[in-house]
């Protein structure tokens, strides 16, 4: 709950009050000034604190007790506008299916309301249903994500159930989706230690293809995230690349024209081999990065951008490309996306971006050429090798 601290106007309907919703209160981060059922009341069971707690509900008319078979009623939950449900895990499998109170035979704790509170915030007019947990236990020697329910283990939440799973590495949606889209998620935000050996899993189970899959290594970098607004009405956001997103990779790459410049994209670049989605979502998110510009008008994702580099450690030199679907094209996108793509380069140490267009799309120099960075372009073999020195900074583009 400390973790809302920045955020305002929020409502409380709970099954159990605690400390923190005083300390919440008491920073004006909850009004339940906004609330659609009993606005401007605190809804609660019961609750279980220190004194501080007792002596702030002590007479005082912002706070309600009900029944708990009202605070708890599903369908009373619903009535409250934008409901957020947010329960703790302490296990996981890869399809989905979740136990709140026990480890195997381990039981350590009672149900309580994830149940309720999951169905009502499903039920309710924008509400949303999170299932948090750590992702390794305390020790660090296991993964709460795990490839099946430990023996004994009781799932409270069912995979038909569960909507967001949310780990320190990062959230992963799981509502709506196919099993083996259901495992992608999941693995990427599991433990790096883990996921090479929750993927092998899932082969095992048959949850996924037998094919060489990709591992992303390392923490996903959230603070790459930009939203950046083209024109009047549209917004992309531009993030890296999971593995989760194999298949919008694949719908932008089957959607591509199969003329230049796309073709090049597609088969003649040396940084990706022709539709290997696997080798692209393969990223450290250091030596390799792929930079995804994201459509996500009416609550479905589309690939409106792909750009990405390779490091050469030894020279610090990056190959990089791009591409961007007809449908976004001649807005800036292309700009934008190589604009973001040497500015994590560029922090990262990086000297040089090394590209290659074929003739006739030359029009792609102004792209590199707005950057504000040192460009030299020769022609070898109808090639065009396109060099960015990323440490060379220019007020005024120079091209060698």
């Amino acid at each position: 709950l400390y973790a809302l601290v920045d955020k305002k106007h929020l409502g409380v309907h709970t099954d159990m009050l605690t400390d923190a919703y005083v300390d919440l209160i008491e920073r004006g981060v909850i009004t339940n000034e906004e609330k659609t059922l009993h606005p401007g009341k605190v809804i609660a069971s019961f609750c279980i604190g220190t004194k501080k707690l007792f002596s702030f509900i002590h007479n005082n008319p912002m706070v309600e007790f009900h029944p708990i078979d009202y605070t708890n009623n599903y369908r009373i939950i619903a009535r409250n506008h934008k409901m957020t449900s947010i329960n703790s895990a302490l296990e996981i499998d890869l399809t989905g299916q979740i136990c709140v109170d026990s480890v195997g035979y381990q039981i350590y704790s009672g149900v309580g309301g994830a149940i309720d509170f999951t169905r009502g915030s499903r039920r309710a007019d924008g509400g949303k249903a999170i299932m948090v947990l750590k992702s390794t236990t305390d020790d660090g020697e296991k993964s709460r994500i795990v490839p099946a329910i430990t023996e004994g283990g009781g799932v409270v939440t069912t995979r038909a159930g569960v909507q967001y799973v949310v780990t320190e590495y990062g959230v992963a949606h799981l509502a709506g989706k196919s099993l083996r889209e259901r495992v992608l998620e999941l693995v990427d935000i599991a433990h790096p230690d883990f996921r090479e050996d929750l993927m092998r899993s899932a082969y095992r189970l048959n949850l996924i293809r037998r094919e060489v899959f990709p591992v992303a290594f390392g923490r996903y970098p959230e603070e790459l995230k930009v939203k950046q607004i083209f024109g009047d009405e549209l917004e992309l956001m531009f993030r890296p690349v999971k593995i989760s997103d194999e298949t919008i990779v694949r719908n932008f790459l089957a959607s591509l024209p199969r003329i230049e410049p796309y073709v090049r994209f597609l088969s003649l670049m040396k940084v990706y081999p022709r539709y290997n989605v696997q080798e692209i979502l393969s990223v450290d998110y250091r030596t390799k990065m792929v930079l995804l510009g994201i459509d996500n008008k009416g609550g479905y994702e589309r690939v409106a951008a792909m750009g990405g580099y390779v490091l050469d450690e030894e020279s610090m030199v990056a190959e990089v490309d791009f591409a961007v679907h007809p449908d976004y094209g001649r807005r800036g996108v292309g700009s934008f996306l190589v604009q973001r793509l040497a500015e994590i380069a560029h922090d990262a140490g990086v000297r040089q971006f090394v590209a290659y267009v074929t003739r006739g799309q030359e029009g792609v120099f102004g792209v590199f050429g707005g950057l504000g960075y040192f460009l030299e372009i020769s022609l070898v073999d109808n090639l065009y090798e396109i060099r960015l020195h990323l440490d060379k900074p220019v007020e005024v583009c120079i091209i060698g």
